[in-house]
């Protein structure tokens, strides 16, 4: 930092004189510049240009290194080099929410959910997808399924361990038993494994039967089901929207006035029907404490205790109107006026910053000298200044 070298106004503010006639130790302006208890004026800290250019809407330091949203395109900074780096295209020009959970990198552009996997440089979309073109099946005879009527599912399962929602391919009637002939098989991308589930004979709960590599045209059940019970039925890919966390195993997704969560030990499956819950007008942020889930909304800020959403109870924390996108999950090492006890999290409110610690309770920061207005955008980040903690909002106005 470089201390200006201009003379203290240990006066303070003089805003009626002349400039040019101002007594010694007043100042008409201060610009730019921190002032500490001890009266010392400092410079901020300036800007460096990392890279020139247009169309650059979303920003985040990730577990996955400084990400940035610049058109349809997802990019990665790095330090010394000039270019960046595109990691995917996202189909489609938006702000982008970012999120590091369990090590993995997560973000969503209200048009889908993307994540970059701890072990993995790049993006995929969250969740599997069936081929568009699923088999054919019919009766054979050889096999060791014995006699009966089988509904069959089939599923596919990644390179990373994860499985797809099932589709039921419909029921096949064995009269002698035998096996189930699966013809058709999409094998356009070889790094699938297909799973099988098949009811009992003239059964109906699915259980898995058999798996086998995409490498395959054509496929012989012959297994009876005494596997796994199937799990993803209903299930489909999380929606896309404006915020993304994590939170006990499950991923959040606020679009609009509804809060989306996955299944349970399924992270980036939710069933469309049952997992999500509705607010008072466009949710404004969503954040974790240990207490639960942190929800704004045009009412204030609710607190969803408890770690299971479906049977979580609602709780208003604070009835401050609050401006969208501002909050930031802080740590319990940073300073404010006082020591926080715990991990929190502070957004920008109409009464200037409000912070909820991870047990819920609230407290106004700044609240007798700070008058915001909440109908924009805006990015909170925390930075140092010469030992000093300092939170900056970047606001974008709605009008």
């Amino acid at each position: 930092m470089y201390r200006a070298p201009i003379a203290l106004p240990a006066g303070g503010l003089d805003q009626i004189s002349n400039p040019l006639a101002m007594p010694d130790g007043y100042a008409s302006s201060v610009e730019n510049v921190v002032i500490s208890r001890e009266g010392v004026i400092m410079r901020r800290q300036g800007r460096t240009l990392l890279q020139a250019g247009h169309d650059f809407h979303s920003i985040a330091e990730t577990n996955h290194g400084l990400l940035v949203g610049k058109g349809p395109g997802l990019f990665r900074f790095y330090p010394d080099v000039n270019a960046p780096e595109l990691i995917m295209n996202l189909g489609s020009i938006g702000p982008i929410d970012f999120t590091d959970y369990n090590g993995h990198t997560y973000l969503t552009n209200g048009h889908g959910v993307w994540w970059m996997p701890a072990t993995e440089h790049g993006a995929r979309q969250c969740g599997v997808s069936l081929p568009d073109r699923l088999p054919a099946m019919v009766a054979h005879p050889d096999g060791a399924l014995v006699a009966g009527t089988y509904a069959v599912a089939l599923s596919v399962v990644d390179d990373n361990g994860e499985e797809s929602p099932a589709a039921v391919l419909g029921q096949v009637e064995l009269p002698n038993g035998g096996g189930i002939q699966l013809t058709g098989i999409d094998s356009s991308d070889m790094t699938l494994t297909y799973r099988v589930y098949l009811t009992p004979p003239d059964g109906d709960a699915l259980y898995l039967s058999e798996s086998f590599s995409a490498a395959f045209s054509q496929y012989l059940v012959t297994r009876q089901p005494d596997g796994a019970i199937q799990a993803t039925r209903n299930l489909s890919r999380l929606p896309g929207g404006q915020f993304i966390r994590g939170m006990n195993g499950r991923i959040y997704v606020a679009s609009g006035d509804t809060l989306w969560f996955s299944q349970a030990m399924r992270p980036h499956l939710c069933n469309r029907a049952h997992n999500h819950i509705r607010f008072v007008g466009d949710i404004r942020f969503i954040e974790p404490l240990t207490a639960g889930l942190l929800v704004a909304d045009n009412r204030g800020v609710w607190m969803l205790e408890g770690t299971d959403p479906t049977t979580a109870r609602q709780r208003l924390i604070s009835p401050t109107p609050v401006m969208a996108g501002s909050s930031i999950r802080v740590p319990a090492t940073m300073t404010l006026r006082t020591q926080l006890p715990s991990a929190a999290v502070i957004w920008l409110s109409a009464d200037g910053y409000m912070v909820a610690t991870d047990t819920g309770e609230t407290e106004s920061l700044n609240q007798k000298r700070a008058r915001v207005s909440v109908d924009g955008r805006g990015k909170t980040v925390i930075t140092e200044h010469q030992g000093t903690t300092q939170l900056v909002t970047l606001i974008t106005s709605s009008t």
